[in-house]
């Protein structure tokens, strides 16, 4: 699965395969983070790829998730982010 405007071609050169395109994302993140959350709980092996480059596991998306204040800019930022932010999870 993968957002914005990468070209199904270019994911599957390096060996993606798509399950969803996300487009015209602007002010749906928070839906966005929902739906990846519920998906990947099922098929916890997907990652989820942006065309900047970053993507997305698992335990990423499980970490952004719990967070105690939602972050709507997180698909903006390298998941390594909320790595450090352990300590804002919800309880």
């Amino acid at each position: 699965m993968y957002s914005s405007t990468i070209p199904t071609e270019k994911a599957e050169s390096v060996g993606l395969e798509t399950f969803f395109r996300f487009t015209d994302i602007l002010g749906r993140e928070l839906v966005i983070l929902e739906i990846l959350h519920k998906y990947m709980e099922k098929y916890s092996d997907s990652i989820f790829y942006i065309d900047n480059g970053l993507y997305f596991t698992k335990q990423d998306i499980d970490r952004i998730y719990n967070l105690k204040e939602p972050d709507a800019e997180w698909i903006y930022k390298n998941p390594d982010t909320y790595k450090e932010k352990s300590k804002y999870l919800k309880n």
